[in-house]
């Protein structure tokens, strides 16, 4: 009721503010005076019918106001007895209640106590003031309510809560996104839930509606409580078979889990246990190659050579730039221009993140050009002979959807046009989805970087500068690596200056021997690496370091004494436990000072490939 009268005193401000600019707008205007007479009836008798109308709204919000039932304290009591005492009769348990506020009751008993694990309990509000009932059955233990206080599973278990709630028609699973208990809310909107609240005839209708609502609860929570108490690590899942029997001795049916999920999750600890360092061995490649060449498809070069329709689209000022680094400035601009595709000239217009060298003569950009280029040759066209082992499994075509899409001008080797993506970089996408980032997501974005990292590695290439502001995120959550300055080529026989480092991402040997380049490996991005998937599964770096001190943190990784900030007993609880804990000794093994222990991509890229069917198959 109060909603009504709030809606009709807005009504009535906004009315009288629109007559009074009528009014106003009428004197203003040069009308004769009869012409103003007819108008000025006009809104008057339109006044006169809104007062009409409102009066109609207030004498109805009255009759709703009369109608309203209102009980006294003691006839509150006496139903709220009367339930207490039909629950305690029919179910055999103890009821207790309690009066949350005035005019609100909350009755609760429990409606099966599962040995040690947990407790079933119904709640029933009652709001004598408002004349509505809600119903909910809640996870208790011995302390209370179960609460999911860690952020990865309370997201992840509301992501399988909406898969639940798809094929429930009487209720919904939830779990309180602040306080994080878990429950079943449960309501069928036939009337029959506010019954309680009428004659002793409805009383017994409403009884016979909340047995239905009791039952129904049982039999859902029944069912999905012990996969809910593994998913909040409750239950460790590698127990599974203790509770298969236990669900036997009490003739209870549960909800069960899919066949392979140990499977899986063996197969990623003995990933990396056994020589995680090493590629895979022919037949490790015949088995698992397939499960590790899947990925999305792409028929965009990451580089493709463009001409542009108009010179002055690449007249580029302060009012166009986005960002400056150290080495070049970022702008943003509109260009119009032609590309050839199969074979056909294609006239487009694009809005590009156009990169320039601020000193052309470093050839900055023009070294990225070329290490794109060598990106974009088709490796099918090398002889197998010099095939790596188990890269008949993957596509190595000059496309590759986890790499940003380039474009460049043959006369301008001073700018590089780049494709621009919904989210911008990793660190800024990080920070504004924090605190609703799935654990899923966090895995497919680093699985994403894994897999181009991987592409860039099978040609020979080193990004030397993976960080979360050189990774772009697609609307889709794809990840692109871009900014490929500071890349280098471990055959090519061009000449590159002393690469940059961007600390603490950059690998410790950096500090050791910036110069010699023949010392770097594939495995100085698998340190870079580690420590962003360390920052995406923990929300923290791995390595504490003071930027206004920066340069202990530089004599640490020179003396190979830095330490990582990881206690694998607390930090497996933040997620699904058996899981965190292989992919917190993931990052451990990625981040070790010696580049010959840290672990082969392709490794890396089948552990996130399980870690996501994992949690695909249990979320």
């Amino acid at each position: 009721m109060h909603v009504v009268r709030n809606y009709l005193q807005r009504l009535r401000t906004k009315q009288l503010q629109q007559n009074q600019k009528a009014t106003i707008n009428i004197s203003a205007c040069q009308f004769s005076k009869e012409q103003q007479q007819i108008i000025s009836n006009s809104i008057k008798m339109q006044i006169e019918k809104q007062k009409r109308l409102f009066e109609l709204l207030e004498i109805q919000e009255q009759i709703n106001e009369e109608e309203k039932i209102i009980f006294t304290y003691a006839e509150q009591l006496s139903k709220i007895k009367d339930l207490v005492n039909y629950l305690k009769m029919k179910y055999q348990s103890v009821v207790h209640y309690i009066e949350v506020e005035e005019f609100i009751y909350l009755i609760t008993f429990p409606l099966e106590v599962h040995s040690s694990l947990c407790i079933l309990q119904f709640e029933i509000l009652l709001n004598f003031k408002e004349v509505q009932t809600n119903f909910r059955a809640l996870l208790f233990d011995q302390n209370g309510r179960i609460l999911v206080n860690e952020k990865n599973i309370r997201i992840q278990l509301c992501r399988y809560m909406l898969r639940l709630n798809s094929n429930l028609r009487v209720g919904s699973f939830f779990v309180h996104p602040l306080d994080g208990y878990i429950g079943l809310k449960l309501q069928c909107y036939n009337g029959k839930e506010n019954q309680i609240y009428k004659t002793d005839q409805d009383f017994q209708e409403f009884t016979q509606y909340l047995d239905s609502l009791v039952q129904t609860a049982i039999y859902s929570l029944r069912y999905h409580f012990l996969r809910i108490l593994i998913l909040i690590n409750r239950i460790n899942v590698m127990e599974i078979d203790i509770y298969d029997k236990y669900q036997e001795n009490e003739n209870k049916n549960w909800r069960k889990f899919p066949p392979d999920i140990i499977t899986l999750l063996k197969r990623i600890n003995d990933t990396i246990e056994t020589n995680l360092n090493e590629p895979f061995t022919k037949e490790q490649y015949q088995q698992y190659g397939p499960i590790i060449q899947k990925q999305i498809l792409s028929d965009n070069k990451i580089i493709n050579q463009i001409k542009v329709n108009s010179p002055n689209d690449l007249h580029l000022d302060v009012a166009h730039e986005i960002n400056s680094g150290g080495f070049s400035t970022i702008y943003g601009k509109d260009i119009s221009f032609t590309i050839e595709k199969n074979n056909q000239q294609n006239n487009l217009k694009r809005h590009f993140a156009i990169k320039a060298d601020k000193n052309p003569e470093s050839l900055k950009i023009k070294r990225e050009i070329q290490i794109l280029q060598i990106l974009t040759n088709d490796k099918y066209q090398i002889k197998k002979k010099n095939q790596k082992e188990g890269q008949e499994y993957f596509k190595f075509t000059g496309t590759c959807p986890y790499i940003a899409q380039y474009y460049y001008i043959p006369e301008r080797d001073d700018i590089l046009l780049m494709e621009r993506y919904f989210y911008s970089s990793l660190d800024s996408f990080h920070k504004k989805m924090e605190d609703c980032l799935s654990l899923s997501s966090k895995i497919f974005i680093a699985h994403s970087i894994a897999m181009g990292l991987r592409y860039c590695h099978q040609y020979d290439i080193i990004h030397m500068d993976i960080k979360p502001a050189n990774i772009l995120i697609s609307k889709s959550l794809i990840a692109k690596i871009t900014d490929f300055g500071e890349a280098i080529h471990n055959y090519g026989k061009q000449q590159f200056q002393s690469v940059g480092k961007t600390l603490p991402y950059c690998a410790p040997e950096m500090q050791r021997n910036p110069s010699d380049k023949s010392e770097f490996t594939s495995a100085y991005d698998i340190f870079s690496f580690g420590f962003l998937l360390f920052e995406l599964l923990f929300d923290r770096q791995p390595i504490d370091f003071r930027r206004q001190n920066i340069r202990l943190l530089e004599e640490k990784y020179l003396r190979s004494s830095y330490t990582v900030r990881y206690n694998e007993k607390y930090e497996k609880k933040l997620g699904p436990q058996k899981l965190m804990k292989y992919l917190g000794r993931l990052c451990l093994l990625c981040l070790q000072p010696d580049p010959k222990l840290r672990p082969h991509i392709d490794k890396i890229v089948l552990i996130l490939k399980d870690s996501l069917s994992y949690l695909d198959r249990m979320y």
